[in-house]
């Protein structure tokens, strides 16, 4: 058993950059540019690993895909057998998941944000994979401004990218991003923010120019532009290096674009990764070839799941 590879693009926006609505990204794809509404921003890459291909109901019939959905809604045996299956299939990226490495999923359309006491199968997921790889998952560090519609209704990307924009929050630790609006003053200390690492002073000039730059601050191999206490930090007070996003479909990547685009300008530099339990394709024979087996249960195809013991 063994993770497909593949990548999702998004953009990395610039702060204070424009969002699109629905109606501008319509607008947008009907002439063929981005005119007014186009955001300053850098295309860019993010590995993504899945199981299977997932076929819409709405394309045919795959029992495989059933499946996925009936993990969604957290129905048994299927949660706990594609957990079981995720948790031992990612053996083969353990050199991304350890103590530094920061866990959080994407939410349900109808989701406006993490709720405790009703935890998911993402969440189930989430913290299956902390606890085997000693990562960290936080499922509260991210919030969304809404709920949606479904997204699925939107066939093309840069509607989706449109209906996402801006939707998602973070709502972890507070980080030089929060800071940015904020001057250094003449005395050295940052703006409601601890005072820089190592010197307790700001450079040469008497403002940090709200880029959150800080003298002799940054961690070998960082391009942090604040100091290291203005990055989310995992128990042992160590700056992520990697972050993975999961969700349960990937359709056109723009959810997790999305939450990339919110996250990743607070976490200084980290290796992003996406994880999916499916892919969608209207292609699934890769799904006839695949052996999905575990201590817990082994896919029997037509027979669905069987669970050992």
């Amino acid at each position: 058993m063994r993770l497909q590879e593949g990548f999702i693009t998004y953009e990395a926006s610039e702060k204070g950059a424009q969002q699109k609505t629905v109606a501008q990204g319509v607008a947008q794809r009907e002439t063929g540019t981005k005119g007014v509404t186009q955001r300053a921003a850098q295309k860019r890459t993010c590995p993504h690993f899945y199981l299977c291909h997932y076929r819409p109901r709405e394309r045919g019939k795959d029992r495989l895909s059933y499946s996925l959905i009936r993990f969604k809604y957290g129905a048994y045996p299927d949660r706990d057998a594609w957990i079981s299956c995720m948790v031992e299939a990612l053996q083969e990226c353990k050199g991304y998941l350890s103590a530094d490495t920061l866990i959080l999923r994407a939410f349900h359309h109808w989701e406006s944000g993490y709720i405790k006491e009703k935890p998911n199968a993402l969440d189930a997921l989430g913290y299956a994979i902390s606890e085997k790889y000693g990562c960290s998952y936080h499922p509260d560090w991210l919030g969304k401004q809404r709920p949606l519609f479904q997204l699925r209704r939107l066939m093309h990307r840069d509607l989706r990218d449109a209906a996402l924009s801006g939707v998602y929050t973070w709502k972890g630790p507070a980080t030089r991003e929060a800071a940015n609006t904020g001057n250094a003053a003449n005395t050295g200390n940052a703006a409601n923010i601890c005072e820089v690492a190592n010197t307790g002073k700001a450079t040469n000039t008497s403002e940090a120019k709200n880029t959150g730059r800080a003298a002799n601050t940054s961690m070998p191999g960082y391009t942090s532009m604040a100091a290291n206490a203005d990055l989310p930090m995992n128990a042992s007070g160590t700056p992520f290096r990697n972050l993975w996003i999961i969700d349960d479909i990937l359709t056109t990547g723009s959810t997790i674009g999305a939450i990339l685009q919110t996250v990743m300008p607070v976490m200084g530099t980290v290796h992003p990764f996406a994880l999916t339990l499916g892919k969608t394709s209207v292609d699934t024979t890769i799904n006839h070839k695949l052996t999905l087996s575990t201590d817990y249960g082994t896919w029997m195809g037509v027979g669905g799941w069987q669970i050992n013991g």
